[in-house]
This record gives structure tokens, sequence and C-alpha cells, in this order.
């Protein structure tokens, strides 16, 4: 099983449009790794499982520069995490994914991570019947 574990860019406005312009806007904040990512990778790695971390706010990457990567590494399971002040970004970016990627599963984690109920389509027995029962 591969898995990209992907923390949204912090940057990045939500509302932006493809093909227009992003600049960096610096906040009162340091821009570290995203730590809680890097701990689900280590114990999936410890199981055999293939994990791939984008730290899309580390790099500053485009949405369609995450989508490529996705592209490309061709996972069976995407995770976002979904911080407070990441929430705009990483809701965006689950539409982007779930609309150009086909992936089977597709997860939330973090604090935010009840939005799945109220996303349209989101099948919340998917999660706990299919993932869960295989790392229990």
């Amino acid at each position: 099983m591969k898995i990209v574990l992907i923390n949204p860019n912090y940057q990045s406005p939500a509302g932006i449009e493809p093909g227009e312009k992003k600049t960096r806007v610096l906040l009162p904040r340091e821009i570290s790794e995203c730590l809680g990512l890097g701990y689900l990778a280590a114990a999936l790695e410890e199981s055999d499982i293939h994990c791939k971390i984008v730290d899309a706010d580390l790099l500053n990457l485009e949405d369609n520069e995450i989508l490529d990567i996705c592209n490309t590494y061709q996972p069976n399971l995407i995770g976002i995490t979904f911080l407070h002040d990441t929430f705009p970004q990483g809701l965006k970016l689950l539409r982007l994914i779930k609309k150009n990627i086909p992936v089977p599963i597709v997860v939330e984690e973090g604090e935010w991570c009840q939005v799945n109920y109220f996303i349209p389509g989101f099948d919340k027995s998917l999660f706990t019947s299919k993932f869960c029962s295989r790392t229990s």
C-alpha cells in the first residue's frame, strides 16, 4: 500500500483561481515541518506501508504541484491535514484531489477531521470499515 500525507500550503489563498499568480505573504509565524505527519508516516513505515509526505506549506507548493506529485506517486490513499489555520486551503485541496485524482480513499486528519460529515458525498463508514480494520 502507498500513502501520500499532505500538509496544505497555509500561504495559498483558498479563493485563488487556476493560472493566477500567487505571491507568498510573510505572516508573523515561523514555517516549520508538520511533525504529526512525520510521526504518522514513521508508524506506517514500520508496518511496511510506504508513505510520501508532501509538506506544501514548508515547500510553498501550489495546488497543481501537489496534484502532480500525487499523480506521479499513484497512492492507494491520500491523507490531508486539517488544522485550524489551514482549513480553507485543506478543503479546497480535498475537492481538487477528489475531482482530479482517481484515488479510492481520501481521509482527513487533524482538529477539523469532523468536516467529513459536512462534505456532500462523504461515506463515513468507508474509513472505519476499510482502513481502520486493516490497522487494528
